[in-house]
C-alpha cells in the first residue's frame, strides 16, 4: 500500500536584522516517509551511497547563534538500499549492509564545533540486529584543516559496518589503505576513538575497546589471529592488549605449516612504536591447550626494518602429540623438519623449556649470531628412528635441540621386548 510523504517545517526566527550568524529562534520539523533518492540531488558533494530508502523523522531546535544551536528528535531510516559499489572495501562481506536505523539524537553546535549523541539506536543488517546502543561522536574546527574527533561506541560489528562503507567512494579509498597493513574483524565493545588530524593528515590518536571474537591479521606478514577476546588500548606511540581467550587460533605462514587451533590464552601484551621501528612485549602469557600448560613471556623488536627476538617459554608437561604443532618447521631444515614430524610418534614430555634469542632471519642460526634451543625430559617415549628400523618404546631419556642439531640421551628404553640401560 502506498503511503503519503509528508514534510512540515516551522520556525519562530528573530535578529536577522544582527546577521546570520547572530540569529535567534526556534525550529520544528517532521517528516513522515520521506524518499532517500532525494539526498543525491541535494548533497551530491557527500558522495552519498544510499540509493533507496525511507526516513521518518521529528526534529526541534533552539538556537541562541548558529555556535549555539541545539537539535533534538528522533531519526528513522529504514529498506535502505545502496549505490553500486565503486571501490570494493578489502574482504568486506558482501551483503551485510545495515538497512534500518531508528534512533533518538542531539546534536549541538555547528559544522565546525559539533556534537551528536545517538541514543537507544536500534540497527539491523540481514543477519543480525542489536537494539538499544549507545553513541556519541564530536568533532573540533571540523571546517578547517586541523580538527579534531572523538567516538564513543557502544557496539560495532565491522562485518557489517565495512559491508556498508564500501558504497561510499570517499571513505572506502581511504579505509583500504589502513587495511593493506591491518585487518580487524569482529566485534567491538564499549569503544573510545580520539584522533588529530594536522592539515587533513592523521597525526595522533588514542583508543580503547573491548574485543569480542575479533580476528586481526597482517596481510604482509603472513599472520592472523582469530577469536581474539580482551580488552586493547593505546595511542599512537603505544599500546597494551590484555588477553582473556579461550579458543584463540594463530597463522604464522613463516614458521608454522598448519594453524594453531582452539589456544586458551591469558595474560598481556605491551607495544611500543616510534619512527618507523617496533617493541612487542609480552608478559607471562599463560596457553593452555591439548593437555598442555605453558607460560611465554619474552619481547619482538624491529629496528631499521632488522626484527630480533628474545623469547622463553616453559611447558611443565605436555604429550609429544601435543607439542610437535608447535615446532617450526618451515624455519627447520627440511630433513630435520621430517624427522621430528614422524619418528617421535608418542611420549610425555616433562619440565620443557624452550629458547629464541636473535633475527629469525637466520634461523636455524648456523654460522649466523642466535640461539634456538629446546630441552625436556622425556617419559614413555617411543621413537621410530628410521623406517624399517624397530620401534624403540618405553623411553626414558633427555631430549635437545640446539641451533640445527638434535641430541637425545637415554637412560632407559626397549626394542623388540629387549630392555636397554
Amino acid at each position: 500500500m502506498y503511503k503519503r510523504q509528508s514534510l512540515v517545517f516551522s520556525a519562530d526566527i528573530r535578529d536577522l536584522d544582527k546577521g546570520f550568524k547572530n540569529i535567534k529562534g526556534k525550529l520544528y520539523g517532521k517528516g513522515e516517509n520521506i524518499n532517500l533518492e532525494l539526498l543525491s540531488d541535494f548533497f551530491p558533494s557527500l558522495q552519498v551511497g544510499i540509493r533507496k530508502g525511507i526516513s521518518d523523522f521529528q526534529v526541534w531546535g533552539d538556537f541562541y547563534t548558529l555556535k549555539q544551536s541545539t537539535f533534538v528528535g528522533r531519526l528513522g531510516l529504514h529498506d535502505l538500499v545502496y549505490k553500486d559499489i565503486e571501490v570494493p572495501i578489502k574482504n568486506a562481506i558482501s551483503n551485510e549492509e545495515i538497512t534500518f536505523i531508528d534512533t533518538n539524537f542531539r546534536l549541538k553546535g555547528d559544522l565546525e564545533d559539533w556534537q551528536l549523541a545517538l541514543n537507544d539506536v536500534s540497527i539491523k543488517a540481514a543477519s543480525h540486529e542489536w537494539p538499544g546502543k549507545q553513541y556519541e561522536i564530536s568533532c573540533v574546527e571540523c571546517g578547517e584543516q586541523n580538527f579534531t574527533l572523538t567516538a564513543a561506541l557502544d557496539y560495532i560489528n565491522t562485518d557489517q559496518l565495512l559491508s556498508t562503507l564500501q558504497h561510499f567512494p570517499y571513505i572506502a579509498e581511504r579505509l583500504n589503505g589502513v587495511l593493506e597493513k591491518i585487518e580487524i574483524q569482529g566485534v567491538l565493545e564499549t569503544s573510545q576513538l580520539s584522533a588529530q588530524f594536522v592539515e587533513n593528515q592523521l597525526t595522533k590518536y588514542t583508543y580503547q575497546s573491548l574485543l569480542q571474537k575479533a580476528n586481526i591479521s597482517l596481510p604482509e606478514q603472513g599472520l592472523a589471529i582469530t577469536s581474539i577476546v580482551g580488552e586493547v588500548d593505546g595511542n599512537h606511540q603505544r599500546g597494551k592488549l590484555n588477553l582473556v581467550c579461550d579458543a584463540m587460533g594463530v597463522k604464522i605462514e613463516k614458521i608454522f605449516s598448519q594453524p594453531l587451533e582452539n589456544q586458551n590464552i591469558n595474560g598481556v601484551i605491551n607495544w611500543q612504536h616510534i619512527d618507523g621501528n617496533m617493541l612487542v612485549a609480552m608478559q607471562k602469557l599463560i596457553v593452555k591447550s591439548n593437555e598442555m600448560t605453558a607460560s611465554l613471556q619474552g619481547m619482538l623488536q624491529v629496528i631499521e626494518k632488522k626484527p630480533y627476538v628474545d623469547v622463553q617459554v616453559e611447558i611443565p608437561y605436555v604429550k609429544a602429540e601435543t607439542i610437535k604443532q608447535y615446532l617450526p618447521y618451515r624455519k627447520m631444515k627440511p630433513k630435520l623438519s621430517k624427522w621430528l614430524s614422524d619418528s617421535i610418534t608418542a611420549g610425555t614430555f616433562t619440565d620443557g623449556k624452550i629458547l629464541f634469542h636473535g633475527n629469525p632471519k637466520y634461523f636455524p642460526f648456523k654460522n649466523k649470531p642466535g640461539r634456538f634451543e629446546i630441552t625436556a625430559n622425556v617419559e614413555e617415549g617411543v621413537l621410530a628412528y628410521r623406517p624399517n628400523w624397530p620401534i624403540a618404546s618405553n623411553i626414558i631419556a633427555n631430549f635437545k635441540i640446539k641451533n640445527n642439531y638434535l641430541e637425545v640421551n637415554a637412560s632407559q628404553g626397549a626394542i623388540l621386548n629387549s630392555s636397554i640401560n
